[in-house]
């Protein structure tokens, strides 16, 4: 008889025990969700007329859907910089590196939407965050030549276009990339990585 209350009595200390942690477990689980969900939530676009535009919206839905998704942020803030909201862009784009701090290509998005905006500083860090990340990841040179050429820094612009074209001779064809047409430092630059390759890579002079 003793032995039975006994065991009816840690039984029921077992179930006092266990339930508690089981909630605790579900309850971190449900605040994580509301986490995500807030991280959408809070993100509200500047201008009522950018919400309007229709990849902007289709962007903003994937969003609500995919809260922590940092492709989905990634995403958003290229749509966003594509329209000219570049503050909105890079507050999502932020959100992106955020959540994939190891991803180049959104630190370069992100140094792209600063340089946008004219806030070269803030790109030039973004960017040498990618070029960190991957060393050879050549989008961020080329912007980063972009941002050495706003802030007058020729001889900088020249090593960074240089190190892009090298990695990546297309970046320099205005057909694959159009904001080739627009930079006056490539046609010195093409020169230079002709004679530093030593005619190994003829084509990107031609172009």
């Amino acid at each position: 008889m003793r032995r039975a209350a006994r065991m009816l009595m840690i039984a029921a200390l077992a179930v006092t025990v266990c339930i508690p942690a089981a909630e605790a477990r579900w309850g971190k689980k449900k605040r994580a969700s509301k986490s995500e969900a807030g991280s959408a939530a809070n993100f509200a676009l500047q201008s009522a007329i950018v919400g309007q535009i229709e990849e902007v919206k289709l962007a903003m839905v994937w969003i609500e859907e995919n809260p922590a998704s940092a492709e989905a942020w990634q995403h958003l803030g290229t749509v966003l910089a594509g329209v000219g909201a570049y503050e909105d862009a890079i507050e999502a784009l932020s959100r992106s590196t955020a959540i994939a701090p190891e991803d180049p290509s959104t630190w370069t998005d992100l140094g792209a939407a600063y340089l946008r905006s004219k806030r070269y500083k803030d790109g030039i860090k973004a960017l040498h965050t990618a070029l960190k990340i991957e060393p050879f990841f050549a989008k961020a040179h080329y912007n980063l030549g972009i941002a050495y050429l706003k802030l007058g820094k020729q001889e900088k612009a020249l090593d960074a276009f240089e190190s892009a074209l090298t990695i990546d001779p297309d970046l320099g064809d205005p057909k694959l990339n159009p904001g080739a047409v627009n930079n006056p430092a490539l046609d010195l630059v093409k020169l230079r990585v002709y004679m530093n390759t030593t005619g190994a890579a003829p084509a990107i002079f031609t172009k």
